[in-house]
């Protein structure tokens, strides 16, 4: 048999059912976020006025922009984020006693599954992330218009199947036998025949189906779903028995994106990947060197930022390796074939394992760590076929299109900036969205033993083009490991020494500066990168300066220690996780105290007024301290008295003079002969809080709330009854706005208010 070229599926026919569910598209801009910065939704008291809190905070821009809910006087209110951070102007507001509550206009994410009935049977679609991908981008468009094309190069289509979205060269009249836009090729209004040398398309099972993998119509209510819901197929007949046919077929899409980046897009196609299912017979002296032109298509190609995308034969053996089959080394065209903008790609099972029909079949997924990149679901995939029909079919065929689809999905999510440099520098982009796709697949360790990376996993690879860096770095130092440093404009290193057993790369969007000082001497065999990768930071988000805000009480009732003092750390920027360390300072002392509390959350107490601040480190080093906060403390005194009433707070942390913790003490309040220890736990308090007293003797106790303007607003209990010693009462509140309140309690003995701050 003189087959130069070879394909294996298999087909079963499989039917179901699929639930319709909604979706929905998120802003590409905004992954790293889970809200819409610049916006609060803010629930105004009854009878507050939207402009009333508008003019309250005009100094940060505070504007009305709509209204949500009249009933429940809910608003959404934009701010200038030039002035205030988005914490900070969520915290401002929820302090205003105009302010019943508030809170970020957050991003709904819901699973964005289609109505595509047999979406069910589909069980690669969720194996490579595809629904949470498409959370993002459903694909069709890039963010500036340009409509997104998949070249498919195959054995032919049906063009009138009723859920693949086939491209049409409108620049082009069918059947007038004319040349009319010039590119060529003439009637090529459908797609390019490389078998006739013609525009007729005609119907095939393979590539009707590889074509609904890639980009059958997504969320129309009929048969299946691609890894795009609204891309074109362009449709090239070119899975021939010679190569002559499949470097012509590959020359057509050639010319159709030259014409498009030569045209800023009034002609040709915006194609940014093809998809081919074909490779040579393996021989054992097949060589690259004997295919230049079909390789060189690749580079060529390349050139005008198409990458292309190749399922190998369906046999299992290592590609120029002695395992598998043959039991000694067997090579195929195109896997070997040399070019940067080739990705080859092994079908892969529900369980992530390479396909392998049997012990007694030849039938499987090839590999190779040198000539397979990257894996895809391929066995078992349930895809279009002619006659507006459905089915399986198994192979690497239904893999490589999984790849292809998510190429063209990464391009419709891809930022201004990203599509931009695109145009301008179309092969580096290129090679950057590869890139995304390889490194960003997950890594299935018995794939990683076999192929050069893992299973393909399109979410990830589309998060890591908005991924955060420094916008800048300065190096110094020894290293001591191996390290990658990145940023999205300009590395300077200077007085930095890296000598020894590990790699270094320094990776930059714009420049990488090396000052003297600098000692690199790798071991053998290992390596110092330095390159510069535009593309890989076009879409990338600086990290927001790692500043700290501090929350503690301005004025609380301490005690002799025992009453617990709540501070709360809020960092913003950096990059997470964070570590904490908080400093104390009593009034009375000239020296601040380290406490290596490692949370945001930091309870103290003291007998003294005291200055508390908290510093914070990012995940990169990067630390920032917080405003230091004046905690004033009520007037106390420590009585010598010590009885069963009091329990010390052993998870306290202590700030006495003497350094020491108390432990048999009872604080009291002494004003206006009211003789009582009075407290509120916690304060500040998101509504609930407990409020303990110690009387002297029996008596009647009044409590109510006031705001800060000396008005009740609560009455927490009235002329009730109390034995002598502690007690303790439950107040809720929940209803009211957050704040300053006062709690007055009212005793036979006299009458003393302290502070209480919601904080809702």
């Amino acid at each position: 048999m003189k087959t130069k070229i070879s394909k294996t599926i298999e087909k079963t026919l499989l039917i179901g059912i699929f639930s319709i569910l909604f979706f929905s598209k998120l802003d590409a801009q905004n992954l790293s976020l889970d809200y819409v910065e610049g916006e609060v939704i803010v629930q105004l008291n009854s009878n507050v006025e939207p402009n009333q809190l508008t003019q309250s905070f005009s100094q940060i821009g505070l504007t009305q922009k709509q209204e949500i809910s009249d009933i429940l006087n809910i608003w959404l209110f934009q701010y200038d984020l030039q002035t205030i951070t988005p914490d900070s102007c969520l915290m401002l507001i929820k302090s205003s006693n105009l302010v019943k509550t508030a809170q970020f206009n957050h991003y709904i994410f819901t699973n964005a599954v289609p109505n595509d009935p047999g979406f069910s049977n589909q069980w690669g679609m969720n194996k490579i992330k595809a629904p949470d991908a498409w959370n993002i981008t459903t694909g069709g468009t890039t963010v500036q218009n340009d409509q997104i094309v998949i070249a498919i190069v195959d054995d032919g289509f049906d063009i009138n199947h009723e859920d693949i979205d086939f491209w049409k060269n409108n620049a082009e009249i069918p059947g007038n036998n004319i040349d009319d836009d010039g590119n060529g090729y003439v009637d090529d209004y459908d797609g390019w025949n490389a078998y006739n040398n013609n525009g007729t398309i005609t119907s095939a099972n393979h590539g009707t189906h590889v074509s609904g993998i890639a980009g059958a119509k997504g969320n129309n209510g009929i048969g299946v779903t691609g890894v795009n819901w609204n891309v074109k197929i362009m449709p090239i007949q070119a899975s021939s028995q010679t190569e002559a046919t499949v470097v012509a077929g590959y020359l057509y899409i050639l010319k159709m994106r030259q014409l498009y980046n030569q045209t800023n897009g009034t002609q040709g196609a915006f194609i940014v990947v093809t998809n081919a299912s074909f490779c040579t017979n393996s021989t054992s002296n097949t060589s690259a060197d004997d295919y230049p032109i079909w390789c060189g298509i690749y580079d060529a190609l390349g050139n005008e930022g198409v990458l292309n995308v190749n399922a190998p034969n369906n046999i299992k053996y290592e590609i120029g390796g002695s395992s598998g089959t043959f039991g000694y080394a067997y090579y195929e065209i195109p896997a070997i074939c040399s070019s940067e903008f080739l990705i080859v790609v092994a079908n892969t099972d529900q369980n992530d394992d390479l396909y392998d029909k049997g012990p007694l079949s030849d039938e499987g997924s090839s590999w190779s760590k040198t000539y397979v990149d990257l894996a895809a679901p391929g066995t078992g995939i349930y895809s279009t076929l002619p006659g507006n029909s459905y089915g399986n079919q198994t192979g690497t065929s239904m893999a490589a299109p999984h790849v292809a689809g998510a190429i063209a999905l990464m391009y419709a999510a891809a930022c201004d900036q990203l599509i931009t440099n695109y145009k301008t520098n179309p092969s580096a982009v290129a090679l950057s969205m590869k890139q995304f796709i390889l490194n960003w697949s997950d890594p299935i360790y018995s794939l990683l033993l076999k192929i050069g990376y893992g299973r393909l996993n399109v979410y990830r690879s589309i998060i890591k083009m908005y991924e955060q860096y420094d916008n800048d770095l300065y190096v110094t130092g020894a290293e001591t490991t191996s390290k990658q440093y990145d940023a999205i404009n300009n590395i300077t290193v200077e007085n930095y020494t890296a000598v020894g057993n590990y790699d270094v790369t320094f990776r930059s969007g714009n420049s990488i500066t090396f000052k003297p000082g600098t000692d690199l001497k790798p071991e053998q065999d290992k390596t110092i990168h330095a390159f510069i990768d535009k593309a890989t930071f076009d879409c990338a988000i600086p990290y927001q300066p790692l500043s700290v805000d501090l929350i503690a009480p301005e004025w609380v009732y301490c005690g002799g220690g025992d009453n617990p003092i709540f501070c709360n750390a809020i960092p913003t920027g950096g990059k997470t996780p964070y570590s904490y360390v908080w400093y104390t300072k009593v009034i009375t002392s000239s020296s601040w105290v380290t406490h290596n509390v490692n949370s945001p959350n930091f309870v103290v107490g003291s007998s003294e007024d005291f200055y508390v601040q908290a510093q914070v480190t990012d995940d990169r080093g990067i630390t920032a301290l917080s405003p230091i906060k004046f905690v004033n403390c009520t007037e106390a005194k420590i009585a010598a008295i010590s009885d069963s009433l009091y329990t010390p707070a052993d998870t306290i942390i202590n700030l006495a003079n003497s350094g020491k913790q108390l432990t048999n003490s009872q604080t009291f309040i002494e004003s206006n002969n009211l003789r009582q220890s009075f407290n509120a736990f916690p304060n500040p308090t998101t509504g609930k809080v407990t409020i303990t007293f110690t009387l002297a003797k029996a008596g009647f106790v009044t409590i109510q709330i006031s705001d800060n303007t000396g008005k009740k607003v609560a009455d927490v209990v009235t002329n009730k009854p109390y034995e002598i010693g502690k007690n303790s009462i439950e107040y809720n509140g929940k209803d009211l706005p957050a704040g300053l309140y006062f709690y007055t309690i009212s005793t036979n003995e006299g009458i003393n208010a302290l502070k209480l701050v919601l904080t809702k």
